[in-house]
C-alpha cells in the first residue's frame, strides 16, 4: 500500500484540452486517443456532467501521465438518469444528453443547449462508460 502512494506522489501530469465536436445539443464527442474505459470517469452531480480522465504516457517509465477534466451543465429539460457515455474503438468517447420535451413545451425557434462550466464540483453519481 505505501509503494502505491509513494509511486502516485511521483506522476507528473501533462494536463490538455481534448478536441470536442457537438452533434446537435444533447450529444459531443470527445476525441481521446490512447485513453481505456479504465483511464476515464463520467458522473453527474447537481445538474453537471464531469468528464474526466487520465492515463500513463507510453514514452515514459509510468511516471508521466497525460490528463483532462471537463464539465458540461445539462440543459433543464435534461433527464439525468438518460444521460450515457460510451468509448468507441477510434478513441472518442460520446456522451448523449437526451432532452425531454413535453408537447406543451416544444418551441421549434428556441433550441436547448447545454454549456461548458469552468468550475469543479464533488459528484456523488457515476455513470458506466460503456
Amino acid at each position: 500500500m505505501e509503494n502505491k502512494v509513494v509511486a502516485e506522489s511521483q506522476r507528473t501530469y501533462e494536463d490538455f484540452e481534448p478536441f470536442c465536436k457537438w452533434h446537435g445539443s444533447d450529444e459531443i464527442e470527445l476525441h481521446l486517443r490512447g485513453f481505456k474505459k479504465e483511464h476515464l470517469k463520467v458522473q453527474i452531480h447537481k445538474g453537471m456532467v464531469t468528464i474526466h480522465g487520465e492515463r500513463p504516457l507510453k514514452e515514459s517509465n509510468g511516471n508521466a501521465w497525460s490528463r483532462f477534466h471537463k464539465e458540461i451543465k445539462l440543459s433543464d429539460k435534461c433527464d439525468p438518469n438518460d444521460v450515457h457515455a460510451k468509448l468507441h474503438s477510434a478513441g472518442v468517447l460520446t456522451v448523449t444528453m437526451p432532452v425531454v420535451v413535453n408537447a406543451g413545451d416544444y418551441d421549434a425557434n428556441k433550441p436547448t443547449s447545454c454549456e461548458f462550466k469552468g468550475q469543479r464540483m464533488l459528484v456523488s453519481k457515476r455513470l458506466k462508460v460503456g
